[in-house]
Order: C-alpha cells, then structure tokens, then sequence
C-alpha cells in the first residue's frame, strides 16, 4: 500500500512544482477514454448476450463502476496500470470513505430511474410482444428517443462528483 491522496492534493501539488495538474487530468482522461474504447465491444457482446434486444430498455440496463489505477511517471506522465472491473469498496481511511462512498451515491443517483421514465418503459413493453425484436411503429420510436433523452438528463442532473469523459465537451455541447 502507497500514501493516498486525493486528486485535487495531487493536482495542486503539481501546480506548485512546475507541472500542470489540468495537462496531467487531461491526459489521464485521454488514457481512460482509449482504454474505455478498446473494452467496449467486448462490453457491448456481454451485455447483448445478458440482456436480448426484446428485454433492452434503450441500453440502460445495467451499469459498471471501473477502477482505474493510474501512476505518474517523474515528468508527472499518468499511466494506467490496472483497471479493476470489481474495485474494492472498503474504505480503510476518511480519503477512501470520501471517495468511496461518494463515487458510489453518485452512481447510483445517475442511474436510479425516474417516475417518468418507468412510465416511459412500461408504454414502451406495451409496444412489443414476447419474441419480438423492437417495433418498426413511429409512436414506439419516438418514446423510445425520449426515453433515452430521460435517462440522459437525469445522469447530467445528478453527475457532481463524476466527469464525462466522452464524448467530450466543448464548450458545453458534446462532441
């Protein structure tokens, strides 16, 4: 075990000594971002094998917290060195629980339904019969997008201590 410190201690600490904490954050990011994208298709393949196309709720059926270990090189350079698909929860110092805990009540605030869209979701299972794949009908198509409209909000609404790391932002549109 190593000396932990939060993220904002280490990026003000590289401010202070020469190195730029928002290029260290930047860079950091395009590492997840490019690892996040290797990993995808094979998320995508389990989650369509778990979850058949007549069950999907607009892709918004299950969710994953990553770990992310990451090390700074001497020219403060981040590099992944492992990422943990069950990240440990135990919180053995007021920093871990910090953290933690609050990574854990963001997440599930982001994907915690709202009433409108599970009324969404139950018009939409009146749309599809058992075995059917999806619906063709303009009515089903639209709720579906303002569905996905929904969920996209909520998780805006409710993202503090997470940040988007893509798309990416630029200057407050997605891109």
């Amino acid at each position: 075990t190593g000396i932990k410190r939060s993220l904002s201690y280490i990026r003000k600490w590289l401010d202070d000594n020469g190195f730029s904490g928002a290029k260290m954050w930047e860079d950091m990011r395009q590492a997840i971002v490019k690892t996040l994208l290797a990993a995808a298709p094979s998320q995508v393949h389990a989650y369509r094998l778990c979850v058949p196309e007549s069950r999907d709720t607009c892709g918004f059926s299950c969710f994953t917290v990553l770990g992310f270990d990451v090390m700074l090189d001497q020219q403060a350079n981040p590099s992944i060195i492992e990422v943990n698909e069950l990240p440990s929860f135990d919180a053995d110092s007021p920093l871990d629980h910090e953290v933690k805990f609050g990574v854990l009540r963001e997440s599930f605030l982001m994907v915690s339904p709202t009433v409108q869209e599970l009324r969404q979701l139950k018009e939409l299972g009146s749309h599809i019969t058992p075995g059917q794949k999806s619906s063709t009908d303009p009515k089903y198509i639209k709720q579906r997008q303002e569905l996905f409209d929904l969920r996209i909000a909520q998780e805006k609404e409710h993202m503090k201590l997470c940040k988007l790391a893509f798309p990416v932002e630029v200057d407050g549109e997605e891109g």
